[in-house]
Order: structure tokens, then C-alpha cells, then sequence
């Protein structure tokens, strides 16, 4: 509120405009000490020294002050955001045509009937047009201060501008914020990328990567004749169903890597398909791209929705070695002489004629979540197997033997020993059969 500008005017005008406990004296009401509050109206009340009656004409005790504004809407089929100044000292949003406080609700406290005493302006910064609202033009609040940004376009549309209060007819701008408003137009469906590692080891060509597909899925795809799976059976579209041309598209960026199959840096219409994968086709070569993959509506801009995946695809030097043991029992391997032994007492076994290589589970019974495996062969280099893989009741591993979970790396020389072990596994099965493959 104000008080009047002109006419008679009483100490108890200006302690019912700003308060203050009797006895109350003219010295109570020093701009900027308890009651007065430092503002434009009050500019030509003293802070100090002589002050008199007539410096309050057209004083008051409100104090107006916004924060930064944001209203948004996220609706299917269409979307509407918006803001509005009340006379009252209030501001709302609009969200979805439904007006609410914004926040504390005020812009100048206490309320009350401000209807003359302040005007307020938007200017336009970035971004798309309002759908409702005049821009750069002073308004008492009330009077045509209310914006509003509406969209049914699907995908994101959004307002920045500049909400600005003055005195009336004043030069001098009291307060300007951000304001943004942001309409957010979907189709009923969420879309959620899923990032993911994937490997394949095998000869002569060896292929690993991932696709998207028109029917919501994100997979995985390994070997040189694809086997596609979900990854950890997550969807990109839910909820899942087939799509049609021109709905939805995909983006690989490489990262400064090469990847093979679908165009990468580009978005692609999801309904093809896209894959992307690394590749390897002669024996000893490694291929590990990397990068990130985003989905999102249709030529509707902005980055999208996105996961870190990466491939490895790599051809062994040699053909795989390949064990088959029974846990509980010795066994040997027909046609490579390899012996397991639960009892201590590793039985060597001819490996290329000259290494002696042994397998044992540890502890000396089963149940057990460790395996060892010991090289005697002052030839072979350090890490002579790369990859090894697990298979059988209860284990189903595939990792590489850099692995940190390895206590030991193979190193040349007598007895070195190279361990795995899974804490907490439940074990091998006793009179289970597994199969160990062993890429070099």
C-alpha cells in the first residue's frame, strides 16, 4: 500500500502504514533502520537527521522482491506455461491452464491493493515465441500481466525473457529475474536409454556391439553371425511396442572411435534398426570402440536421451583351448591331457609339448569359489591367456585376465600361480561339469 501524496498527514498514517510499538516518535521511521524499508517509494525519507512528516507522502511499507521465475508443463498431446502478476501482491503459475502461488506466492509483502502502485514489463531473450502475453510494454499488475507460452508440438518448446517491477512513471527499475517458460509436448511414452559394455572372442572374425530396434528393444549383438539379446532387459520405449517410420530416431557419437555398421554423429530413423559394432578379422587383432548412444522423438532437437556403451571385439591368436572337468573327481581332458585334482596334487599335462599347465578347484573340497591355474614354461610371456570363460552348474563368467580380481599374474618361471576367485559364489557343484575356454 501507500500513503497519500498530498494533503494532511499524521504520525498515525505512517505507524498504521509501517507498524511499530507505541510510544511511537517521527525518529522511529528512519529509512532503512527496523520499520522503513530501503525502497524506491521511501526515497525521500532520511536515514539520519532532521525528518518530518512530509517526507512519507507517497511512502510504503511493503517490500517487493522476486526470485528467478520457472514454470513448465509436461503434457501429452499439448502443453501450456505461463505466469501472472495480481494486484494483490501475488504471482502465480500457469501450468497446464491451472493458476497456482509460485513458491511463497508474493512479490511484495504484505498483500494487499497495489493496483497503482507498481507497473511490470517482460521483455523477450531466447527462445520461442509467447502465445499469450504483450511484450516490452509497462502494465499496473492485473492489467494485462499475464504469459503464456502453449504448445502441441510434440517435443520441447520454452520462453526466456526478463520480468521487470518500477514505480509508476519512475525511469528507475527496482528488480528484474529470469523468466522461463517451458511447454513439454510427449506422446504417452517414455524413452530411456540403457549404456552397456559387450565383448566377443572368437575366429576367425569376431564381432561385438548393440542395436536399437523398431520394436522398443535395445540390444546386444555378438559374433560374426549376429545373436542379438537384451541389455540387463532394459527397453528404450515404454511401454514397448513396434514403431513406425518416422517416430523416434537414434544418434552413436563416437567418440574420436570407429565403430561399424549404422552411420555414427548422425540421427537415424529407429525404424531400420541401427546397429553399431566393433570388429576384428585377422588373428591377434583387438578392436574396443567406445562412445554415447541417444534416442529421442523424431526431428525433435536437443541432445535426446543417452547411455556410455562400449564393444570389444577381438580374433585370438591361436585357437581357443578348450577343458571340460567334472567337479569332486579327476578327469582328463581326451585330446589335450589336462588333469583336475581337488586334493593337492597337481598332475602336469602336456600343453603344446612343452608347458606344463595345471587346473585345480581350491579348497581341496567342494563347494569352492576359487581356481587356480599354474604355468611352469620359462617361454611363454606374462598374461600368456587373455580371456578366459566358465561354464557349468552355478558359473557362468567370462573376464579378462587383467582383471583386478586375479591375485596373481601369469608370469614365466617354475609354479607360478595365476587365481580367481568370486567371494561369496556359491561354489561348484560336486559331479557338475564345466567347461573352461582359454583365448590366448
Amino acid at each position: 500500500m501507500t500513503l497519500q501524496t498530498s494533503g494532511t498527514i499524521s504520525l498515525s498514517d505512517i505507524v498504521a502504514e509501517f507498524g511499530g510499538a507505541p510510544p511511537n516518535a517521527l525518529s522511529d521511521y528512519y529509512r532503512g533502520v527496523g520499520l522503513v524499508p530501503v525502497t524506491g517509494k521511501n526515497a525521500a525519507i532520511p536515514a539520519a537527521a532532521e525528518i518530518k512528516l512530509s517526507d512519507f507522502y507517497g511512502a510504503g511499507g511493503e517490500v517487493v522482491f522476486m526470485a528467478d521465475l520457472f514454470a513448465t508443463d509436461a503434457d501429452v498431446g499439448s502443453a501450456e506455461a505461463g505466469i501472472r502478476v495480481l494486484a494483490t501482491g501475488e504471482l502465480e503459475y500457469n501450468v497446464g491452464g491451472v493458476f497456482a502461488p509460485v513458491g511463497g506466492g508474493q512479490w511484495a509483502t504484505p498483500l494487499g491493493d497495489y493496483s497503482a502502485d507498481y507497473e511490470f514489463r517482460v521483455t523477450f531473450n531466447i527462445g520461442d515465441p509467447l502465445t499469450s502475453g504483450v511484450l516490452d510494454a509497462w502494465f499496473f499488475p492485473g492489467v494485462n500481466t499475464e504469459w503464456i507460452l502453449a504448445s502441441s508440438t510434440v517435443g520441447a518448446s520454452e520462453f526466456r525473457g526478463l520480468l521487470s517491477v518500477r514505480l509508476p512513471g519512475s525511469q528507475d527499475i527496482l528488480q528484474t529475474v529470469d523468466l522461463t517458460l517451458r511447454a513439454d509436448v510427449g506422446i504417452g511414452e517414455t524413452i530411456e536409454i540403457a549404456g552397456g559394455s559387450v565383448s566377443d572372442t572368437e575366429s576367425p572374425i569376431s564381432r561385438a556391439g548393440f542395436r536399437v530396434t523398431r520394436d522398443g528393444e535395445f540390444q546386444f549383438r555378438k559374433g560374426a553371425t549376429p545373436v542379438y539379446t537384451p541389455v540387463n532387459a532394459q527397453d528404450w520405449l515404454s511401454p514397448k511396442r513396434t514403431i513406425s517410420a518416422g517416430e523416434y530416431e537414434a544418434q552413436l557419437l563416437d567418440a574420436g572411435t570407429v565403430w561399424q555398421g549404422s552411420p555414427t554423429d548422425v540421427w537415424i530413423d529407429i525404424f531400420g534398426n541401427p546397429e553399431w559394432f566393433a570388429e576384428a578379422t585377422s588373428p591377434g587383432q583387438v578392436d574396443s570402440p567406445n562412445g554415447g548412444l541417444a534416442v529421442r522423438v523424431f526431428n525433435s532437437g536437443g541432445s535426446g536421451f543417452s547411455g556410455l556403451v562400449n564393444a570389444l571385439a577381438q580374433v585370438p591368436s591361436a585357437a581357443p583351448v578348450i577343458l571340460t572337468m567334472t567337479a569332486g573327481q579327476s578327469s582328463v581332458n581326451t585330446g589335450f591331457l589336462a588333469f583336475l585334482s581337488l586334493y593337492g596334487t597337481l598332475v602336469p599335462s602336456d600343453y603344446r609339448s612343452q608347458t606344463v599347465f595345471q587346473v585345480a578347484f581350491l579348497p581341496q573340497r567342494v563347494p569352492s569359489s576359487i581356481f587356480v591355474f599354474s604355468l611352469n614354461n620359462a617361454t611363454l610371456p606374462q598374461n600368456f591367456f587373455s580371456r578366459i570363460e566358465i561354464d557349468g552348474p552355478n558359473w557362468s563368467e567370462d573376464f579378462l585376465t587383467a582383471d583386478a580380481d586375479f591375485s596373481l599374474p601369469l608370469t614365466p618361471g617354475n609354479t607360478a600361480e595365476w587365481a580367481y576367485s568370486l567371494p561369496g559364489h556359491p561354489g561348484f557343484t560336486n559331479g557338475g561339469t564345466y567347461t573352461l575356454t582359454l583365448h590366448e
